[in-house]
């Protein structure tokens, strides 16, 4: 279910290309798309996987606060602490949302 791109150590010196050239497809590789983080969310939804305060910052953008909140059709519930940082768990929210069919 991930979607990570997995980065490929590469040595300049075999490719025909110039170094700037080489700099900026690591930089195009190493970018994420908007929808990667919300994948990521699914995949926690799938497994039960209980994500930190910081992993749920770096996901939304946003740091949860209180016991419970909704983002992008996902609630997240606080279930207690991992260390210093709260631990929380996450359901997808399906109610209210219509399916759509491509053609």
């Amino acid at each position: 279910m991930g979607s990570s791109i997995e980065s490929v150590a590469v040595d300049s010196d075999l490719l025909p290309f110039d170094p700037g050239m080489v700099a900026l497809i690591q930089l195009m590789e190493s970018r994420r798309s908007p929808l990667d983080n919300l994948r990521d969310l699914e995949d926690a939804v799938s497994y039960g996987w209980l994500l930190t305060t910081t992993q749920i910052e770096k996901l939304l953008g946003v740091k949860p606060r209180g016991e419970q909140f909704d983002r992008q059709g996902f609630l997240f519930t606080r279930q207690g602490k991992a260390g210093r940082e709260a631990q929380w768990s996450i359901t997808k929210i399906t109610r209210g949302l219509r399916s759509v069919e491509i053609e």
